[in-house]
This record gives structure tokens, C-alpha cells and sequence, in this order.
């Protein structure tokens, strides 16, 4: 009675179990997180695969030292995911991020559910559990996740820059991807934008070193504001045409106007932009190279 007809937990009996199992967790952690909406769905995917509470619990244990800083009360491991990927859009895709500066959705709210639950309600159970295999091996940064999420924005970005204007029409955007996701093809978009923004960051660094400016900036409270404004990042050239004749990574709605599909730049054509100064945390995603 506590197996659905497809072998995995689904009847009323498996949820008290991961409520006991959480409930157990809340004690293990000595109740510094408490229960926050989202851990059941880190939780579910891990109990299906077992189907034994002791191995799920240790388990989900372990998952949670890494995911804990998505769930303090304070928000401060989510602000930091979401700045980090804000930074990583505007260096990879300069026009998509002007355009949600414009839109109001620069702090890449939009993107708080992917990154919260590691997209865990936008793909199928069996995706879900490739995509987490994936992320798990800290393939080429243990921030992988956000290269994930960067790709499937840049994928939308014709449909983003062209239609969207509120940041209400954003999120409901972006949500709406849901169930569209070609997870191979995100993959392989996450790994394109990987390489991609470690090209721009290096090139952009490698002027600022010409230049003699400080490679990253000093972001804290003491930060000092004459030595930010004097670290601007420099103008560079860059070619930007780069993964836009890959086949989209969803599927990508047609809206008034739009030409799905045709995203590629006129050959010769190269792009001028200025990098922002590149941050700490970006650096370390780069500095940690692949680790098997």
C-alpha cells in the first residue's frame, strides 16, 4: 500500500514519513534552521531513490550541509547565488542584463526556484535525478548550478529582450519554462556558457592587468568608494557569436514577432562591450577548476 503502481512512494503513508523525517532533521540540525519550505523537495527525490528511512536520513543529512546556506533565515546564501548570477549574465549576455535592469529584474529573482530547489520542479522525477548526479561531481565548479541556469536564460534571452517589460511578466516567464527544459541541451549550454564567461573574464583581466587595476572589487561595508569608481572596467571587443546556432534549449514559445530558432550574428560582425569589474566570487568559481 506505500507503492504506486510505478514502484516509487506515493500514498499518504510515505508522506508521514518524510514529515518524520524532517521532523528528525530538525532535531539533528538542534533546530537552527527549523523546517523552510523547499527541503521537502530535496528530500522526496532522495527518499524514492532509497525507500528506507535510516539511508534516506543520513543521506538527506549530507545533502543538507551542502544546500544549508539556501535555507538561513537571514537569506544571505540565497542573495549570494542570486548576485553571483546576475554578475555571470552581465558578463556573458550584456544586452539580456541591461534589459532586466530596465525590466526591474536584475536581482534575478525570477531564477530564486531554480536555484533554491536545484530546479527539482521543472524537470521529470528520472531528469531530476541526472541533473543531481551532475552537480553532485562538482564538474568543473561545485557552482555548476548557476551555468545551468544561465544557459536556459540565454536561450530565452530574443523572448526576454523583445516582449517582456515588468519583472511580473519575468517571473511568470521564466516559471512557465517548467516541463519545457531539454535537460541534455541544458547541460551542454551550461558547459558552452562555462567556457565562455572563463574567455571574457580572462580577457577582461588581462587589460585590467596592462592597466594596472585591482583584478577584483572590494565589495565590503569599508570598501573604499574613490577606489571602485577607478577600477572601471575597460572596453573590449569580443566575438559574439558564439553557441546561438545551437539547437534552443527549450522549447521556446512563439510569441508576436518572434522567430524561434534564428538567433545567430552575421559573420564578421563583433561585439563591443565593457565588462563590470569582475567579483570575488566569480574569480573563486574560476580558481577551483575541475575537480573529479
Amino acid at each position: 500500500a506505500n507503492v504506486s503502481e510505478h514502484g516509487l512512494p506515493g500514498s499518504s503513508a510515505s508522506l508521514e514519513k518524510m514529515k518524520d523525517l524532517l521532523m528528525t532533521y530538525h532535531f539533528y540540525d538542534q533546530g537552527e534552521l527549523g523546517y523552510v519550505q523547499g527541503m521537502s523537495d530535496l528530500l522526496a527525490p532522495v527518499y524514492s531513490v532509497y525507500q528506507d528511512e535510516p539511508t534516506t536520513f543520513w543521506a538527506f543529512a549530507k545533502f543538507m550541509e551542502r544546500m544549508r546556506t539556501h535555507f538561513l533565515r537571514d537569506q544571505s546564501g540565497m542573495q549570494d547565488e542570486l548576485d553571483t548570477l546576475a554578475q555571470l549574465v552581465e558578463i556573458s549576455s550584456p544586452q539580456l542584463f541591461r534589459h532586466l535592469e530596465q525590466c526591474d529584474a536584475a536581482n534575478m529573482f525570477c531564477c530564486y526556484r531554480w536555484l533554491l530547489i536545484w530546479f527539482k520542479r521543472e524537470f521529470g522525477f528520472e531528469d531530476i535525478l541526472r541533473l543531481w548526479e551532475v552537480l553532485w561531481t562538482d564538474y568543473l565548479t561545485d557552482r555548476f548550478l548557476l551555468f545551468v541556469a544561465l544557459a536556459i536564460l540565454q536561450r530565452h534571452s530574443d523572448v526576454i529582450v523583445d516582449h517582456l517589460r515588468s519583472p511580473e511578466e519575468v517571473l511568470k516567464y521564466v516559471q512557465d519554462l517548467g516541463g519545457s527544459i531539454d535537460l541534455n541541451d541544458a547541460l551542454k549550454g551550461a558547459e558552452m556558457s562555462y567556457y565562455k564567461t572563463l574567455l571574457r573574464v580572462d580577457a577582461v583581466e588581462r587589460i585590467r592587468a596592462e592597466r594596472g587595476l585591482p583584478r577584483f572589487a572590494d565589495n565590503t561595508p569599508e570598501a573604499d568608494p574613490q577606489s571602485l569608481a577607478a577600477s572601471e572596467a575597460p572596453l573590449i571587443t569580443l566575438d559574439d557569436a558564439d553557441s546561438d546556432s545551437e539547437v534552443s534549449i527549450c522549447h521556446t514559445p512563439q510569441l508576436p514577432g518572434s522567430s524561434e530558432g534564428d538567433h545567430s550574428v552575421p559573420d564578421g560582425q563583433h561585439q563591443e562591450i565593457a565588462l563590470p569589474q569582475v567579483s570575488k566570487a566569480v574569480h573563486e568559481i574560476f580558481a577551483r577548476g575541475f575537480r573529479p
